[in-house]
């Protein structure tokens, strides 16, 4: 009889949260940022305000995905190493 093979389950981590320059200014974001106990240090991008939490170095390579969250913020996950 064939020995069932287990796959090993990892669990996503939070990397950054994007959040929409059309639902949020610079101050808005921060505010929710703090209200939710996120980093509110950001980078500007043309659409976007990204809040990262964990360096992405410290993920596996290829792990990340983007997921919705609420209307105008998104998350990165990702595995860790």
């Amino acid at each position: 009889m064939k020995k069932k093979r287990r796959i090993k389950k990892r669990k996503t981590i939070l990397q950054s949260l994007i959040l929409s320059k059309s639902e949020f200014t610079k101050l808005g974001a921060k505010a929710w940022l703090k209200k939710h106990g996120f980093r509110r240090t950001l980078d500007e991008k043309i659409n976007t305000l990204r809040a990262r939490q964990i360096e992405p170095t410290e993920f596996r390579a290829r792990s990340f995905r983007i997921i919705p969250i609420t209307t105008g913020i998104k998350a990165v996950i990702g595995h860790l190493k």
